[in-house]
């Protein structure tokens, strides 16, 4: 501090030479006299006639202003100085940026952002133009108020960096915006091309096929949802999607073996009855078949015995085609867990007059 104090005693910094301004700026650096350091800085790039020279105590300068003064403004003037030298500066844009960000001064950022992607695609730096490209769309789509220029902002990414998953996504939804379904098709198909991981891979399948079923290419979804079935027949979106498709498309014997295939994987009692009892549906309603039918109401019996509804079922359908042999048992055990004494009673009584009148088993109907 005594010799710098000495030193400006003789020769304050705006009357000093080159190589004297020089020993003042390490001086001020020294001794952290960030303001004296600053004007020295600003004197050193007046005075020198080379551009590389003067834009590295410009960028000096802007960094001492932010960081230690919080002089933004002076700090943009610094910037935009470099600029002036070199219109395509990297660094100066960056930081440029940045004050327009912390200041949010939307229109200016928006400005620098777009200079700074068109020089971040010149020199090919995915990361970083990716990275800037889906700020300034953000900021033209939430603070600008500007759809279309996010949107353009967007496509000229996607069309640079077809498989950056930022841009994707959110093209992805401009489009539906747009209900464009046709080049959210592209989308996904570019989003697929570079997706490792096998629950990314059946998610972009699963919104590639409602695009399609939206655009009514029913059968291109439907192919869709069975390849992708095959790769991976855990991933619910899709399976429940086939399973809708299949049953709107009456395809009953496709449907059948999806649910066949799920309960050869299912850990669930409860689930497994459910996927039985959906099976039994079809074979009752919509490709009538009995005894298919009775043969998944005793699976249901296998996995719980005293399924009510199987039971009642297949009593039922016993009694319809006059089968007293396995209508007389079955009836009875519906007897027993039907929990309404009259019914049960009712219940008891026809199943011993069958007993005695169909089949002449009179111990039977006696007990």
């Amino acid at each position: 501090e005594a010799a710098l104090e000495t030193l400006l005693s003789f020769t304050p910094p705006r009357e000093a030479d080159f190589l004297s301004l020089i020993l003042f700026n390490r001086a001020f650096l020294r001794v952290k006299r960030w303001n004296e350091l600053s004007t020295t800085l600003g004197e050193l790039a007046s005075k020198t006639n080379d551009a590389a020279t003067k834009k590295t105590f410009l960028f000096q300068r802007a960094e001492i202003l932010l960081t230690k003064l919080s002089k933004w403004q002076d700090a943009k003037d610094c910037l935009e100085e470099v600029l002036q030298i070199d219109p395509d500066n990297e660094n100066a844009l960056e930081k440029l940026a940045r004050i327009f960000r912390s200041q949010k001064l939307y229109a200016q950022l928006g400005a620098t952002l777009t200079s700074l992607l068109r020089k971040l695609k010149q020199t090919d730096k995915k990361n970083a133009y990716v990275a800037r490209a889906t700020e300034l769309a953000d900021l033209f789509e939430d603070e600008l108020g500007n759809e279309q220029r996010a949107f353009a902002v967007l496509n000229n990414a996607f069309d640079a960096y077809p498989n950056a998953l930022p841009i994707i996504t959110r093209l992805a939804k401009q489009f539906q915006k747009r209900d464009d379904t046709e080049s959210l098709i592209r989308v996904f198909d570019s989003e697929y091309a570079d997706a490792e991981d096998i629950d990314h891979r059946m998610s972009i399948l699963f919104r590639k096929g409602t695009a399609l079923e939206k655009m009514e290419r029913i059968d291109t979804a439907l192919n869709l949802y069975r390849e992708a079935y095959k790769e991976c027949p855990h991933y619910m979106p899709i399976n429940q999607r086939l399973i809708s498709l299949c049953r709107q498309q009456k395809r009953w014997d496709e449907l059948v073996d999806l649910y066949e295939n799920e309960l050869t994987r299912v850990d669930s009692d409860k689930r497994a009855i459910y996927l039985l009892q959906s099976i039994a549906s079809v074979y009752e309603d919509k490709i009538p078949d009995s005894e298919r039918l009775i043969n998944t109401y005793k699976r249901i019996l296998e996995v719980n015995p005293h399924n009510l509804d199987a039971i009642s079922s297949l009593a039922r359908i016993y009694r319809s085609q006059e089968n007293w042999a396995d209508l007389a048992p079955i009836q009875l055990e519906e007897a027993n867990l039907c929990g309404e004494p009259q019914q049960a009673m009712s219940l008891y009584n026809d199943s011993g007059n069958l007993y005695m009148n169909a089949l002449g088993d009179i111990e039977s109907a006696t007990l």
